[in-house]
């Protein structure tokens, strides 16, 4: 009989690589999960950390739209590609070309607000740097991992969490006020920084490219973004709503228990991103179960992580946290239903029926409304429930898609 412990420490060394990947990323998504806590422990002030919040809610909702399948596109793209060397450097230039247009249209944006917004809408000077940085992120993250280098992804995301972290603690021993600018201005110098490299000649502006590679991506793509689109309205639904129509308090309980399902949406991206490749380069269609099983192993240590979170920072910090409550619950439950459609949605971008993605977030979309309707839409629990439930529905259509065509493909 095998010895357990061998055997474990064999899986270990097997798949040293991911685990050392994770680790990396645990740490600078977890400077990433910290930063506005410390904010809302260490200045005590609610208001900012509930301003950061709105900006992180709506940049995610704007950068769906940004991406014009770019990312999306790549990894179906690479799997067909004859020549996959090739393939990376004309995304990569695509990519370097919009982020330059992206960077011309913000600062003419920018300029327009200062002139003529007032200063109430000052949110939007940090909206638009998050939304560049996160795209910057978001195409890298898919980059490096093909070219067999996932942890570069870490260089500019530490500098820029590093910097934040450092910045918040001087501006405290300084005793001065807190702004957003200290919050986000690391983000902007970085989002300055890859402009300056593209406009030197460094990068690899080519404007037929893009229009190419734009033309080939988005007939592919349009139904992930649209579908990406529709989740991001669900999951930063709620923290918008309350910013706009609901108290202070409201605000901070539903932000705060999803900063915290932050542990599981973050081991849910690192599974992904490492497993991507091989999900998508097995000859079969079948869900590999083996993957599964690494998937959801890391998930569910991440939801009982998730669980102490809430549970000790209610005892260390009763002021300022919510802990266990219904609404917290079905939060998190959200959360791990979401992971889990992201997660089956890969298998049916792999046989390339992103046209049926849509329909299946609409109807998700049409059971989160009408939920809020039901449940009188002004409460934290009727957002959370509609939240939950249009998750459920989501998961339960890819479900049966995939059984539908596991059946078609074998009959």
């Amino acid at each position: 009989m095998m010895n357990p412990l061998s055997t474990l420490a064999r899986k270990l060394n097997n798949n040293r690589a991911m685990l050392r990947f994770t680790a990396l990323n645990y740490i600078d998504k977890g400077l990433i999960f910290l930063t506005p806590f410390i904010v809302l422990y260490v200045f005590k002030d609610k208001a900012v950390y509930n301003d950061i919040e709105y900006i992180f809610s709506t940049s995610a909702v704007l950068l769906t739209l940004s991406e014009l399948g770019v990312r999306n596109y790549f990894l179906y793209a690479y799997r067909g590609a004859k020549d996959r060397d090739a393939l990376v450097g004309e995304v990569e230039s695509s990519f370097q070309t919009l982020f330059f247009i992206y960077v011309v249209v913000s600062l003419v944006v920018l300029l327009y607000c200062g002139l003529f917004l007032d200063d109430k809408d000052t949110l939007v000077y940090f909206i638009i740097p998050r939304t560049l940085y996160s795209f910057m992120i978001a195409f890298y993250s898919v980059y490096y991992i093909l070219i067999d280098a996932p942890s570069r992804i870490f260089i500019p995301s530490y500098f820029v969490n590093a910097l934040t972290l450092a910045t918040i603690i001087v501006v405290r021993l300084l005793n001065a006020k807190l702004s957003l600018f200290f919050f986000f201005s690391s983000q902007a110098l970085v989002d300055l920084a890859l402009f300056g490299y593209i406009i030197k000649g460094r990068g690899a502006i080519d404007f037929g490219r893009l229009a190419r590679y734009l033309k080939k991506a988005l007939p592919y793509a349009w139904p992930i973004i649209l579908n990406i689109f529709l989740f991001m309205v669900i999951n930063n639904y709620g923290r918008i709503y309350a910013y706009k129509l609901l108290s202070k308090e409201d605000m901070f309980h539903i932000s705060f228990v999803q900063r915290i399902s932050l542990v599981v949406q973050l081991t849910h991206a690192s599974a992904l991103a490492y497993l991507s490749k091989r999900l998508f380069i097995d000859p079969s269609n079948r869900v590999n179960l083996r993957l599964f099983g690494m998937y959801g192993a890391m998930l569910s240590a991440s939801v009982l992580a998730a669980l102490a979170v809430l549970v000790g920072l209610r005892f260390v910090k009763p002021d300022s946290s919510v802990g266990l409550d219904v609404t917290s619950l079905l939060i998190l439950a959200y959360t791990v239903l979401w992971c889990l459609s992201a997660f089956f949605e890969l298998y049916i971008n792999k046989r390339n029926k992103n046209r049926y993605i849509p329909l299946f977030t609409l109807m998700a979309v049409g059971v989160f409304f009408a939920s809020m309707k039901l449940l009188g839409g002004n409460t934290l629990f009727s957002v959370s429930m509609s939240m939950a439930l249009s998750m459920a529905c989501s998961l339960a259509l890819y479900l049966s898609f995939l059984r539908k065509l596991g059946k078609e493909e074998h009959a």
